[in-house]
């Protein structure tokens, strides 16, 4: 089983990379509306007609990545694709490498060297060796993230579950997170009440139905979401790594999104036992 994880860094944002991601994103929606108008989904179809046209601003690998994301938009769209947010790829080691905390990305005035940080929380997955294809992002405020890709072959070891000393099983709720086998219990009682809050701030905002209550929506969600991944993330650390050996067992939830009554449906839509679920099995597969 092959696990991928991703390292986010902040890294300067020099005038050259600012640039090179300007350039690449008029190039990226160049080639969307090319690739949306002849109809094509194929990056090796789409080369002909727009490669050229972006090799007179971009580096020929930078021009490669921006063709293969188009048509990976395009695929994905039901109608056509304007880019408001541009992620710009790079395969290393063509148009980036790293080494001693340096990076080394290629830029429209050639290859910049960048001194970064690692984080400890991110030290052991640069280890797994080279990264895979990773992107490049510059937020509204100009600061600027690179992503580092990494990939592992992890070995899943089938395990006979009633050959184990010890099992944990872990039950997954809404007003209690996680309750596991061993007595203990992951209560959820200030991710509930933060819920709550963003339920009745999202109510009031399409309730008011402005333009600019529809872009403060829009917020909302984005930091809901990364506050339920912060919390997923931090609940699943806690059960894999407070578990010393043996197998540690999911309760099987398919098939628990029924159609029972409009608040039971909500109580539902809200809680997100995949991302739990998933944030436990990849952690405990790196474990081992």
């Amino acid at each position: 089983m092959r696990t991928n994880v991703t390292a986010k860094i902040k890294i300067i944002a020099t005038p050259e990379i600012i640039r090179t991601f300007k350039v690449y994103g008029k190039g990226l929606q160049f080639c969307i509306n090319y690739a949306w108008k002849l109809k094509i989904k194929n990056n090796i179809q789409l080369h002909p007609f727009v490669y050229k046209r972006l090799r007179k601003t971009l580096p020929s690998q930078l021009a490669i990545a921006c063709i293969k994301q188009a048509c990976g938009i395009v695929k994905k769209a039901k109608t056509k694709p304007f880019i408001n947010r541009v992620s710009m790829r790079y395969n290393f080691p063509r148009s980036a490498s790293f080494k001693d905390n340096v990076l080394s990305l290629s830029t429209i005035k050639g290859r910049v060297k960048i001194p970064f940080s690692i984080p400890s929380c991110y030290q052991r997955y640069f280890t797994w060796g080279q990264p895979k294809e990773s992107l490049l992002r510059i937020d509204k405020k100009n600061r600027c993230f690179f992503l580092f890709t990494f990939s592992k072959e992890v070995n899943a070891i089938k395990r006979n579950i009633r050959s184990q000393n010890f099992v944990l099983g872990v039950d997954l709720g809404v007003k209690r997170l996680a309750v596991l086998s061993d007595g203990e219990h992951i209560h959820g009682r200030n991710i509930r009440g933060v819920k709550r809050r963003y339920d009745f701030l999202r109510r009031k905002l399409q309730a008011k139905g402005t333009h600019s209550a529809i872009r403060l929506l829009k917020k909302v969600r984005g930091r809901e979401k990364r506050f339920v991944a912060w919390a997923n993330h931090n609940v699943s650390k806690r059960i894999v790594e407070g578990f010393t050996g043996g197998v540690i067992r999911l309760e099987d939830l398919e098939g628990i999104k029924k159609q029972r009554g409009r608040r039971h449906n909500k109580m539902l839509g809200c809680w997100s036992y995949y991302q739990l679920q998933s944030f436990i099995s990849y952690k405990a597969a790196i474990r081992g």
